[in-house]
């Protein structure tokens, strides 16, 4: 499962990505920075769903486990940016996505859960 479950979040916190520079210091302290790339990378993405019942947490977990924790990467379904018409200008058409650490998991009540993921963006 490649991409991660089409669950609209109750809330998203997104930071852009930066173009990738190396800057050089010379003894003089003048300083020369060099463009490595033409596309931004590095875009995270914390996203938090409210009172999820068992059966959509159990998706999150599952795609977690799927992508064997941080290690493969995935897209993410246009429900994750519901509220957002223009995310397209933030991200771009296909975007891979890792995990940077595992799902939080907050029981609310029985069977009904919050839960928080981080995730960044790949080149």
């Amino acid at each position: 499962m490649s991409q991660f479950p089409a669950i609209k979040p109750a809330s998203r916190s997104f930071t852009p990505g930066m173009v990738p520079v190396s800057a050089f210091a010379a003894l003089s302290g003048k300083e020369t920075r060099v463009i490595l790339g033409d596309t931004m990378h590095g875009h995270s993405v914390s996203l938090s769903f409210s009172n999820l019942q068992e059966p959509a947490v159990r998706l999150i977990t599952d795609h977690w486990y799927g992508r064997q924790g941080t290690a493969l990467d995935f897209t993410l379904p246009a429900d994750v940016w519901a509220g957002w018409a223009e995310y397209g200008s933030a991200t771009t058409s296909g975007q891979k996505w890792r995990y940077t650490a595992q799902p939080r998991v907050e029981a609310v009540s029985p069977s009904i859960m919050n839960v928080s993921v981080e995730l960044v963006s790949l080149a």
